[in-house]
């Protein structure tokens, strides 16, 4: 047992499930004793270990999202290396954005179309 004012975990059962909670002690004046204060709920208990709450569980899932895409574009990247070589010459400063503009007005283009159509 803590002393008083002592952070902690608590748990509570409720039938066959236990439940953790951080926990913490502030002294009452009035009937004075210490008054457990639960600050938290650290998830479920388990035979296999501790579930967490959901939301922690979506917000991790959440940081691992990632998108890959590599085909296409590196199709459309190597197989026009003689027009990026003639922007160069001719647009040294800025011939990346005029490449990627000129590669994918099309796509923009065909769904414009399509949408208003």
């Amino acid at each position: 047992m803590g002393t008083q004012g002592e952070e902690g975990d608590g748990d509570q059962e409720d039938g066959n499930n236990f439940y953790l909670y951080k926990v913490t002690s502030v002294w009452d004046k009035d009937k004075g004793r210490a008054k457990k204060t639960t600050q938290k709920f650290l998830g479920t208990i388990t035979p296999d270990g501790l579930v967490e709450p959901r939301h922690e569980r979506m917000e991790a899932s959440l940081n691992n999202i990632a998108v890959k895409e590599f085909g296409a574009t590196n199709f459309l990247l190597e197989a026009n290396d003689d027009i990026k070589e003639r922007l160069k010459a001719l647009y040294p400063d800025t011939w990346k954005e005029l490449f990627i503009f000129a590669v994918f007005i099309r796509d923009v283009l065909q769904t414009v179309t399509f949408i208003y159509a």
